[in-house]
């Protein structure tokens, strides 16, 4: 399985001009199973990050993160990693800055991980999904 790596230049919530505070996302993906299930609908706070920053295991919905646009729908996933740290997956475990990670008990899957090492940039997250096995 390939992992592809989300990394979010931009604040995860589009805070522009003339956005409503309150988007619904429909989730098209099991990417966050359990926690949020194909077809529910999410109701996303976009004012949210305007006063504070985003937390590690916040759920967060973004732009693409390729392109930057919402024009596709907007994606959620969890913030595990945050600004200027360094997140590794090896041996089936999530390490940040050589710690190993204890995630939430939503998020499974971690045998399916890939090893892989990135190092983030100080306006950088590290988003994944719940359901790691579909995390490509």
């Amino acid at each position: 399985m390939r992992l592809s790596v989300l990394l979010l230049t931009a604040l995860l919530i589009f805070a522009s001009a003339g956005c409503s505070d309150i988007e619904n996302v429909v989730m098209n993906s099991d990417a966050m199973d359990p926690t949020i299930a194909p077809g529910d609908v999410v109701t996303v706070d976009t004012s949210a990050y305007r006063s504070r920053d985003p937390a590690r295991f916040d759920v967060v919905a973004y732009a693409n993160p390729v392109t930057g646009e919402i024009s596709d729908g907007l994606y959620v996933g969890r913030v595990v990693g945050l600004g200027g740290e360094v997140i590794e997956a090896r041996g089936g475990s999530l390490f940040v800055n050589g710690e190993r990670l204890a995630p939430p008990a939503t998020m499974h899957g971690f045998d399916s991980l890939e090893d892989f090492r990135v190092v983030l940039r100080s306006s950088q997250l590290f988003v994944l999904g719940d359901n790691l096995a579909t995390n490509v």
